[in-house]
Parts: structure tokens; C-alpha cells; sequence
């Protein structure tokens, strides 16, 4: 229950935890955004590529390839997010490269 943690913090909140966090703390907040509500979503999408974790990161980005897990119109979203960060930079750019077309 997030309930307790203000609007306005939640997405440092959930991006904090997950960069600290492992896979556990991802994988928990991959369920969070499978059940959530649209303004929730918002706010999981760019938390969840807050993970250092490489290998996370590209289980994020194939995810975000499958219609019934992730909206059409966050996928180019995901890969944003994702490209972002330090650790994912190489990532985002080699799944760009293998899944262009």
C-alpha cells in the first residue's frame, strides 16, 4: 500500500527504491504496475528503469514489446526511460539496433 507516501514524492519514492533495490524490489513493482491505474502507471513506467541492473533492464525492455503487458504508446517510452540511464544507455541502444524495422 503506497497510500502513505505523498503525490508529489512517489515517483522519487519508487525510482529511489528500485535503484537501491534488486530484483525483488523490481519485480515488485512490475506487479504494482501490471494492477495499476493509468495516473499509477505514469509513474511506475520511468521508476522501473531506475535499476542498475542490466539484466533487468533488458527484461524491461523486452516486456515493454508485449501489447498485453505494456501500451503500444509506452513502449517508445520504456526505451527512453531506459536509454536514460547510465546503466542502460547500452541497452537501449542495442535493442534499438536488434528490434528495428
Amino acid at each position: 500500500n503506497n497510500s502513505h507516501i505523498p503525490e508529489r514524492l512517489k515517483s522519487t519514492v519508487y525510482c529511489t527504491a528500485i535503484r537501491n533495490g534488486g530484483r525483488t524490489e523490481w519485480d515488485f513493482a512490475w506487479q504494482q504496475y501490471l494492477s495499476a491505474e493509468a495516473s499509477e502507471k505514469t509513474l511506475l513506467l520511468p521508476a522501473m528503469a531506475c535499476t542498475q541492473d542490466t539484466d533487468t533492464l533488458n527484461t524491461y525492455l523486452l516486456r515493454s514489446q508485449d501489447e498485453s503487458l505494456v501500451r503500444r504508446h509506452s513502449a517508445p517510452l520504456v526505451l527512453r526511460y531506459v536509454g536514460r540511464s547510465s546503466a542502460g544507455k547500452e541497452q537501449a541502444w542495442a535493442f534499438l539496433r536488434d528490434n528495428w524495422d
